[in-house]
């Protein structure tokens, strides 16, 4: 009986329910005229997407002019739908200037595909850009013609987002002022950016190529929202690493380093600091490499490449290089030309003469003080014969590594102090001078002028040459000493430097000219007595 009453009540209304539901739409009269609607709207709908379908040839080129504000030619283009996109091949953006027809932006291969639901909803959103080749030129124009034609020609793309964007084996080149100046240029091996969008910052990491010193420069960080109206307003922030770079090919100088920074700020105004560290940095005239690590702060101008070294400290050894400069371009000189202020306090002069020998040691140690001004133009030629310097510098508790230059000073100090040969021979000090002047360099030749050279009981002046390439060395001057000349030699010359020493002497001081010749291995200390007559 249970059974019976449970079975009527569970099945009977569902039974009833189910009929009368059927029923009722199959009895609505309008499913027609609803399918008709739906048709309606659905072919509304298409006709929609095919007006605004963004993947024609012409839709595309379009959108790349008002993103560009530029006039576009397009060599072929292929609309792919699965996926969705297409594929634009020979893409340029022509100078608008009717005498040029250099086109600013060379794109070998655009690809570009979509989602199907974003184009569905028409979302503005693109899910894919790939561009392989790319060769653009920026060019130098004042920020304010550049902002007015921003605001006549040019428009922001009408997208919301770009998914990623791929760019492959491309070159960024950045124009000069000057017609004749080499341009800035940057090789991008790989780059890539992520969730590309006009509200916020996108990530990004990029793979570049370096010539001048080779190496590639990897870096990551974030960049934007890209300002269309200035460029180099634009927000950026990251951090880089250098690894294995090649001196060699700046010219005259060797060594590998490796480099790792930060940098933030906007694109024409980037303050980057870091680290760059040579284990073996030498030049190609000598045979010596010191460690060499530098610390830098500078301030570079992403559109152009200029930089501001704004504080870098270098340790050479064991002395500290202290410089501030920049390194920009000029009208007189096509690249870059570096202008760098350099100093020295209480350094060491065989870590810098180090660089410059071939021999086992420097030809002087002692400490050293410099205040310089130095000029690196551009060119061809190497590092020595391009470096240009102006400075004054002082060295002290200096002296002669080679025992043939630095005995005859010893002997003329000791002799003008009152000893002997037999005391000298007991007493064998070494006599260190102290030496001050002022140094010019160019085309690869150090001029000194104003040095003088001090040691007990003596003084000189002296100016000549220094030739940093082949190592030759002239220098002329005048020693005044108490001392007596014959202790500085021994033989025939020591007996003749005491018969002509009476016509040399001023009351009790001696004056003699002298020179220095040779070169830095086989260099010669000798009396000037040709040149007597001026005195």
């Amino acid at each position: 009986m249970a059974r019976t009453l449970s079975h009527r009540f569970t099945r009977k209304p569902t039974e009833r329910i189910a009929p009368a539901y059927v029923s009722r739409l199959l009895a609505f009269r309008h499913w027609s005229s609803l399918l008709w609607l739906l048709t309606v709207l659905v072919i509304i709908w298409m006709c929609i997407l095919a007006w605004k379908w963004p993947f024609t040839r012409n839709a595309v080129v379009r959108s790349l002019q008002r993103g560009v504000g530029k006039p576009v030619h397009m060599g072929s283009f292929h609309p792919t739908f699965f996926p969705l996109g297409y594929i634009a091949e020979d893409v340029r953006f022509l100078n608008e200037s009717p005498s040029s027809s250099t086109p600013i932006v060379v794109v070998p291969k655009l690809t570009v595909t979509a989602n199907y639901s974003d184009l569905f909803f028409m979302r503005k959103k693109v899910e894919r850009i790939s561009i392989v080749g790319l060769h653009i030129v920026i060019p130098s124009v004042p920020s304010a013609t550049r902002n007015q034609s921003a605001s006549t020609h040019h428009e922001s793309p009408r997208f919301s987002a770009i998914g990623q964007v791929e760019i492959e084996n491309s070159v960024v080149e950045f124009a000069s002022p000057t017609p004749d100046a080499d341009p800035f240029k940057i090789s991008i091996k790989k780059a890539t950016f992520h969730d590309v969008n006009r509200q916020g910052p996108s990530p990004f990491r990029v793979e570049l190529v370096i010539n001048e010193p080779s190496g590639t420069v990897r870096s990551t960080g974030k960049i934007g929202p890209w300002n269309w109206d200035d460029a180099g307003r634009t927000a950026l922030t990251g951090s880089f690493t250098f690894n294995e770079a090649d001196l060699s090919t700046v010219g005259n100088i060797e060594g590998r380093f490796n480099a790792q920074g930060e940098f933030t700020g906007s694109l024409s105004h980037v303050a980057c600091s870091g680290v760059v560290n040579v284990p073996q940095f030498g030049t190609s005239n000598g045979s010596h490499t010191l460690p060499l690590l530098t610390t830098f702060h500078a301030t570079v101008n992403g559109m152009n490449g200029d930089t501001v070294l704004n504080d870098v400290e270098s340790r050479l050894n064991h002395t500290v290089i202290k410089s501030q400069g920049e390194i920009k371009g000029d009208r007189q000189h096509t690249g870059k030309t570096a202008h760098l202020h350099l100093s020295v306090d209480r350094g060491y002069v065989d870590d810098l003469l180090l660089l410059f020998t071939r021999n086992q040691q420097p030809s002087m140690t002692g400490e050293i003080s410099l205040q310089a001004d130095a000029e690196l133009p551009p060119g061809d030629s190497g590092f020595l014969e391009k470096l240009q310097l102006q400075g004054d510098f002082g060295m002290s508790d200096s002296r002669f590594t080679k025992p043939s230059t630095q005995a005859p000073i010893n002997h003329l100090s000791e002799s003008a102090e009152g000893m002997s040969k037999k005391e000298e021979r007991e007493d064998p000090k070494i006599i260190c001078s102290d030496i001050k002047g002022h140094v010019s360099t160019q085309k690869g030749i150090a001029t000194l002028s104003g040095v003088s050279f001090t040691v007990p009981g003596a003084h000189a002046k002296m100016s000549g040459t220094y030739n940093l390439l082949n190592k030759a060395v002239y220098l002329q001057g005048t020693l005044r000493t108490t001392g007596k000349l014959s202790d500085t030699t021994s033989g025939l010359k020591a007996g003749l430097l005491k018969v002509i020493s009476p016509f040399l002497k001023k009351h009790s001081v001696t004056i003699v000219p002298f020179k220095i010749t040779g070169t830095t291995q086989h260099s010669t200390f000798a009396l000037d007595l040709a040149r007597k007559q001026r005195f």
